[in-house]
């Protein structure tokens, strides 16, 4: 099959061997061959072999690519999406506030992927500690985006208790074999005092660290704009929900790129 890639015309063996006179003439190349003393006539025909597997290679599609990716977004009901969705996201897929539009961002990335909505409305992390079991145990996933804290705010749990809380999260997804990634908590505007900037998101930043898990900034990627981003007084509008999404996808993105590392760039490395 690779030799009729040459054969067929598919790549004539006249541009072979033009691209290895270009080839040749790369002071590189030419040095690495004239040491291991292989005559020029041999050069050539062990390079139009190897452009004949290269580009055998090339047209095996990639496993990476053809790979989907299952999502699972926990949280409040910041995740379950009001005031566009019910307040339990149910595990429905692509459903909720930023759940669809992430799904799409990463499908226009080339990483497809399925996002399950598991957001409960008015949730708090130890309540968060209790169901997550439950949802790892229903639903099979590569990665869990966790958001959750906001209730904790305003119902008076400790921000030192959210953390731990999110802390246990992470282990518990580790150990169904998923990755967990957490994300900080947007602004609210019944939060007096500032507590969620000043308290909240340190504790989940320092809890991140300690954790060694991926953190998203959520609050840094909306809270100049907030005015025009929110829909109430907690619950993000349209506009909020798609910033929300594009900064999971900021984070998701990454993650599930794969280490390419182009044939010729080794041969010309020294």
């Amino acid at each position: 099959m690779l030799f009729s890639l040459v054969t067929e015309n598919v790549f004539p063996y006249s541009k072979c061997t033009d691209l290895i006179d270009i080839i040749f003439k790369i002071p590189t190349m030419k040095n690495r061959f004239m040491k291991l003393r292989v005559k020029p006539y041999k050069f050539k025909k062990m390079m139009i072999g190897l452009i004949i597997v290269i580009i055998g290679i090339s047209l095996v599609p990639s496993a990476n690519a053809a790979k989907t990716y299952n999502i699972i977004a926990f949280g409040d009901s910041i995740t379950s999406g009001r005031p566009y969705s019910d307040l339990v996201g149910s595990g429905r897929q692509g459903y909720g506030g930023y759940e669809p539009v992430l799904e799409q961002l990463l499908g226009d990335s080339k990483k497809v992927s399925n996002v399950y909505n598991w957001g409960w409305g008015g949730e708090t992390t130890p309540n968060g500690v209790n169901r997550i079991d439950s949802v790892l145990a229903s639903q099979v996933s590569n990665y869990v985006i966790i958001m959750e804290g906001t209730n904790d705010q305003w119902f008076g749990v400790p921000a030192q208790t959210t953390a731990f809380n999110l802390g246990v999260m992470v282990d518990k997804c580790r150990a169904f074999g998923t990755i967990p990634i957490l994300g900080n908590l947007t602004p609210a505007d019944r939060d007096i005092g500032n507590q969620i900037s000043l308290l909240y998101n340190p504790a989940i930043a320092n809890v991140a660290q300690q954790k060694d898990v991926k953190l998203v900034d959520h609050y840094s990627a909306v809270v100049d704009r907030w005015h025009m981003l929110h829909y109430d007084p907690v619950h993000p509008n349209r506009a909020g929900y798609k910033a929300l999404a594009e900064t999971w996808h900021k984070a998701l993105f990454p993650l599930m790129q794969s280490l390419n590392v182009g044939v010729l760039d080794l041969l010309l490395s020294e």
